[in-house]
Order: structure tokens, then sequence, then C-alpha cells
């Protein structure tokens, strides 16, 4: 019995090498006097854990980014600490050997009560009812008699609110008005939710998938985000997915309710727009012809990016006859938001044209930008055919 207590009173007060051998003396030296001094020090250790034990905390708290998962922290060992505790506090006496329904009529002194079977449930969450289902209490008198006085103790409740080792005392007064009592050790948790991610960081558009540890495990979750224009919430259960929508930070929360009272955990989620990507594939022009020192051609090809385009622009630049001076201009073909839905253009968008010298050199320009900055462009060379009545002909430019 000593070397129960004595860990447990080491587990909960750090206690060195020096001063733990000095508690195995003090008991040794205790222990071979009487029974009633090794009670006494139960008693003490049972005290001094009952007064500095606190409900369960788990006080590990996770963070993690969205490369990798960080685990809780498994609470069984101290969920062990704690049963070894009420066992070790709730000793109980033999059962005399008498029925449970025996009334004694000696004319004995009653002289005290005890446990003979602890109660069923020594751990309760906070807000439970106390329930006392399964003890058995024996009351003994000075003659040697016992009963059982089960049904007949006053039980004293204690605050079943608040977390930790609790005492609860049960008290009997006989038909002379003589009063005993006793008492037993109940623990109480309090009842939580942990995330298994204290801070995420997300790309728009993206989902990460978060995970609740909850007690008592029947618990209903419900999730909530403080902005769901910056991230939303789906899912049921322990198990959460949050998608990002906007750049921001917003506070994810995990709840439960029990007995009436909320508990909750969250966790921190920032929102960023990754970097745009804007590609432009097999781009080409054909159908190329001239009339009346116009070029005329079709495009073929595909903008996309990651995120929705905002504007994309066919240019052709090159020297131009403005006024009998020649000059390079920049011509445009220009689609907006009229033209542009989605992240995705076809650049087939009909019969281009521009004014060009014959037999002057010619650059095509394609440029697209996305609604958060991002931009790409991509460019081919073409010579003007030195007479301008030429008939069609065909060109294939890829690799834009």
């Amino acid at each position: 019995m000593f070397f129960i207590i004595c860990g447990l009173v080491n587990e909960y007060f750090d206690l060195t090498v020096a001063e733990e051998e000095d508690a195995k003396e003090k008991y040794n030296n205790l222990c071979y006097g009487d029974s009633a001094r090794c009670c006494c020090l139960l008693c003490l250790g049972v005290f001094v854990m009952k007064k500095n034990s606190k409900g369960l905390r788990r006080t590990h708290k996770p963070t993690a980014q969205t490369s990798e998962s960080v685990e809780n922290t498994d609470d069984s060992t101290e969920m062990l600490a704690v049963e070894a505790s009420l066992d070790s506090m709730n000793t109980t006496q033999p059962a005399p050997d008498i029925s449970q329904d025996y009334i004694y009529t000696g004319n004995g002194t009653l002289e005290l009560i005890y446990i003979t079977q602890n109660a069923d449930k020594l751990f309760y969450y906070c807000g439970d009812q106390l329930s006392t289902a399964g003890m058995q209490v024996v009351a003994k008198y000075s003659d040697g008699g016992c009963q059982y006085v089960t049904n007949s103790v006053d039980v004293s409740h204690p605050d079943m609110y608040t977390p930790g080792y609790k005492t609860v005392t049960l008290k009997y007064t006989d038909g002379k008005g003589t009063m005993k009592s006793t008492s037993y050790s109940i623990y109480i948790e309090e009842p939580s939710v942990q995330l298994n991610y204290s801070e995420i960081t997300l790309d728009v558009g993206k989902s990460w998938t978060v995970r609740a540890s909850v007690s008592p495990e029947n618990c209903y979750v419900t999730w909530a985000s403080s902005a769901n224009k910056v991230a939303s919430v789906s899912g049921s259960g322990t198990v959460c997915n949050i998608t990002g929508n906007g750049y921001g930070s917003v506070t994810i929360t995990a709840s439960i309710i029990y007995n009436g009272r909320t508990y909750s955990d969250s966790c921190v989620v920032s929102v960023s727009y990754a970097d745009s990507t804007i590609d432009i594939y097999d781009a080409y022009w054909y159908d190329y012809s001239y009339y009346n020192n116009t070029m005329y051609f079709y495009l073929s090809g595909t903008v996309q990016s990651n995120y929705d385009l905002d504007w994309v622009s066919v240019q052709l630049s090159g020297p131009q006859n403005v006024n009998g001076i020649i000059q390079d201009i920049d011509l445009y073909f220009s689609f907006d938001d009229s033209y542009l839905n989605g992240n995705t253009f076809d650049l087939d968008q009909g019969e281009y044209y521009f004014k060009v010298l014959p037999g002057y050199q010619y650059t095509l320009y394609v440029f697209a930008t996305d609604i958060y900055g991002g931009s790409t462009s991509a460019s081919t060379t073409l010579v003007a055919a030195p007479d301008p009545n030429t008939t069609t002909t065909y060109y294939y430019y890829q690799g834009y």
C-alpha cells in the first residue's frame, strides 16, 4: 500500500530521492507501531493528494500547419493515475456474515459505519448527478453486532460542477440518536473538446480536415466559423472540413453542450491567395490574309488561370503609316468581364484585323490577367507579305 501512495504522492509533488527515502523511513516507523497509525498515514496520503489534485486538464495544445498533422496527447496515463488514486482512497472493509435485510436488535452502542462495497460510479463529469448505486454500508456496534444501513444513510452531495477529487460523506443515526459517519472519494472531470490543430494556413479554394477529441465521447459537436467569407466549415460529428474562401484570418470553433454548459476549443485559420498561375496553351494564328493593307487572321488557343480571368488582350505591334509618317503603333483587341466567365478563355473569337505595311515585321502578343493580379503574356513575330493582295496563307505557331 505504501508504494502506491508514495508513488502517487511523488507524482503530484515531484519528491526528490532523499525526500522519498525520508518518507519511507517515517512510514516504517509508523507501520511497525499499531494499525491505527497505518490508517492515519493512509488518510494523510489521501488528504495530501486530494488537497493538491485538480481536474484533469489537457495541457498539450497542438500547433500545426497544413503540411503536417500533430496528434493530441493521450490522456490514458492521466486516467490510470486517477483510477489508481480512487482505488487507494476508497478502501473497503470485509462484509459481515449477515443478510442484507438483517435487523440488529442488540443493546450495543453504535461504534462506526463502514463501506463494504464501493459505489458503481466513482468517475463523473461536471454537472452529473451523484449516484450511490451499488454501494453497501454496514453499522457496527460495541457488542460486535452489525447490520446493513445502506438505505438509511444521509449522503452529502459535493459541488458537482467543479473538477477534481471530491469527498462524499455518509452519516447514519441509530434509534438512540448516536450518529457516525464515513466517506469515500469521487473524481469529477471537466467535459472538453480538443482539436488536433491550433493553427492552419490555407490557400483560397483549398480545404483541410480537422478532427475533435471529445469527452464525454457521446457529445454532439457543433462547428462554427467566425467569418464564412474567409473560411467556411462543413461536415458533422468530430470531423470538419474547412474551406478557404477569401483572404483573412478566422477562428474555427468546435463546441459541445453538457449538462447545460458549453465547452469548446478553437483553431485559427489564415487564408491567403496562392500565386497566380496563368498559361496560354497551343496558341497560333491561321488563315492569315491581306486586303487593302489590312491583315486579317484567326487565333486558336486557350488562356487558363487558377483564378477567374479579369482581362485578355490580343495586341499587334509594329509600324504604321500615320499621316505619311511611319511609326510603331500598338493595336489591341481586348476582352473584359463581359466576355470572360471563369478561369478559361478561348482565343478563337472570330476574325482579327489590323492595318499593316507590306514587308515590315510585326509582333503578335497575347496578354492575360486574373482577378488577383496574376498576369502572363506570349508573343510571336510575322513579316507582312510584300504584296498587299496576297491570298490566304496558313501559318502555325505553337509554343507561345
